[in-house]
């Protein structure tokens, strides 16, 4: 059970809803792709079943997909009162963004980035690790806000609506273990309490529809 304290928050860590990329399974990175109708219908479905609790603060990703997954999820929020964290963008697939895997089957450059276990950067994208550095320096962003903001000293949970690359970042250098340990589905991420003072982590777990 939360107990809520002056230098505690819950947050509550989603991935946006489904968008026709995600849907089709294709490559979806900084191409600012809306929520698809069935992406709609099933977020609020899972907001009726009370699966999203009520938070005091939304963070969001500058893509529109996690604006709208925020605003149909909290929307006694205003968009403009959401917190946007730049870094918090999905990683750069680069040429590659738009692209289904079997369409890439026959590229040597795409075996070639399997192989290094994803790796190698993307084609006129990102890297796995300079992205990571990326979403953690949105991370320090939004700690530091969290402290100094005269705004935001009040809030005692935080929902914060970003991508699948982004929470896979987050959770593996937050909590240790691999960057793939932390892929989750449309709509589920994680939920854990956060010191505001030292940015200490605990309680991280899983929050999906199962």
């Amino acid at each position: 059970m939360w107990l809520g304290s002056e230098n505690q928050i819950k947050c509550i860590l989603l991935r946006h809803g489904r968008t026709p990329s995600n849907e089709t399974g294709r490559y979806l990175g900084q191409r600012d792709e809306p929520l698809s109708q069935a992406g709609i219908a099933r977020l609020l479905e899972q907001k009726e079943a009370g699966f999203y609790p009520p938070v005091d603060g939304v963070v969001v990703s500058p893509l529109k997909r996690c604006g709208q997954t925020a605003e149909l999820l909290w929307s006694e929020i205003a968009p403009k009162e959401h917190i946007v964290i730049p870094e918090f963008r999905e990683i750069d697939f680069g040429k590659w963004d738009g692209k289904h895997y079997r369409e890439l089957s026959g590229d040597a450059a795409y075996q070639s980035w399997i192989d290094s276990h994803g790796e190698k950067p993307f084609p006129e994208g990102e890297s796995k690790r300079l992205f990571i550095e990326r979403v953690m320096r949105g991370w320090e962003r939004l700690l530091e806000m969290l402290t100094c903001d005269v705004r935001l000293r009040e809030l005692t949970s935080l929902g914060l609506v970003v991508h699948g690359g982004t929470l896979m970042a987050l959770g593996s250098v937050l909590c240790g273990g691999d960057y793939y340990d932390y892929q989750i589905a449309n709509g589920c991420g994680y939920e854990m309490t956060l010191h505001r003072g030292t940015g200490q982590i605990g309680g991280w777990k899983k929050r999906d529809f199962s």
